[in-house]
């Protein structure tokens, strides 16, 4: 395996459509890369949390040992945002006079139903478990939602920085003019209740946007970072597959392979074969990467020696490398 091009990324997304194995194939390489002496943590970030099931295993939100050199975790983006959202509102209660607690706590209350407060949350989330994981792991591999949902994911640090940018130039046009009042009236007074709420306010913003920049860097690096497409050898998912492959490139994120999975045995109805051979030809004519195939295991899919079976099979597409 040290050959391929995913071999040194310490960060591996596996998406795709629906259904197609996302799962599997990141809890596989995880095992094929701990069979490497590496220690890895597989992280869940699809709200249907099948990671556990695939183990056979309890994963929440801490870090579990699912065998050896592989731990798992499960990022639930509701339970995240509601954190996410209450710590925010405890800050800004902090910086506030008393007599607007209530009018903070039912703003962020309809904040955390506002559109992209789970996925803002759920990228602080995966950037802090980014920063914090190159410490303990080798490899991070992330299971992530259906294609939508993690294409939004991935656009979202810039979109934050850009965000948090905006917020801190409309602070810095807010103390300029408050400066030059001051001037005018030859106000020398030490910094009032105001001006510390608002330099900790900056300084909350400017916490956030250094931690969105980190995340963006790291995520759009092609060394560290890749993104593994699972695909299936049928019309629909491949087609997905390919436009998720073209969003990725316009995105800056380097593909290191395309996984079809579950291609059928030779034996199977010479309809199907033929199929299966014209999507996996279109894929590998339209996608600038290696096409990994990967056979359909006849073996139901849960606990570890389900993944251990996906694994061998795996490293058998990847020629060992």
């Amino acid at each position: 395996m040290s050959t391929a091009p995913w071999h040194d990324r310490r960060i591996l997304f596996f998406g795709g459509k629906g259904g197609v194995g996302k799962t599997t194939l990141a809890s596989a390489m995880a095992m094929a890369k701990a069979r490497q002496g590496e220690r890895v943590l597989v992280v869940s970030t699809d709200p249907a949390h099948n990671l556990g099931h695939l183990w056979d295993e309890t994963v929440g939100a801490g870090q579990v040992p699912l065998t050896n050199g592989v731990w798992g975790t499960e990022l639930d983006p509701t339970q995240i945002a509601r954190e996410h959202v209450r710590a925010v509102s405890r800050t800004v209660r902090g910086l506030m006079p008393e007599h607007l607690h209530k009018r903070v706590d039912d703003y962020f209350a309809l904040t955390l139903e506002a559109p992209g407060t789970h996925e803002s949350a759920l990228v602080d989330a995966m950037g802090r478990l980014v920063l914090e994981g190159f410490e303990e792991y080798d490899t991070l591999v992330f299971d992530t939602a259906p294609t939508g949902h993690t294409t939004r994911l991935l656009e979202m640090p810039r979109l934050m920085q850009m965000w948090t940018d905006g917020l801190l130039a409309s602070r810095d046009r807010a103390d300029r003019f408050s400066d030059a009042i001051r001037g005018l009236d030859g106000d020398r007074r030490a910094p009032d209740a105001v001006d510390v709420r608002n330099s900790r306010i900056r300084h909350l913003l400017e916490e956030r946007r250094t931690r969105f920049i980190q995340v963006q860097e790291i995520l759009g690096d092609p060394v560290l970072t890749g993104f593994m497409v699972v695909t299936l050898p049928e019309r629909l998912p491949t087609l997905e597959s390919l436009a998720l492959h073209e969003q990725l490139c316009a995105l800056g994120m380097g593909v290191p392979a395309v996984l079809i999975n579950r291609c059928s045995a030779p034996d199977a109805p010479q309809w199907r074969i033929d199929e299966e051979a014209r999507n996996i030809e279109e894929i590998t004519a339209r996608v600038d990467a290696p096409v990994l195939q990967i056979p359909v295991l006849e073996r139901p899919m849960t606990g570890l020696d389900a993944v251990t079976a996906m694994a061998d099979a795996l490293q058998t597409a990847m020629g060992g490398r």
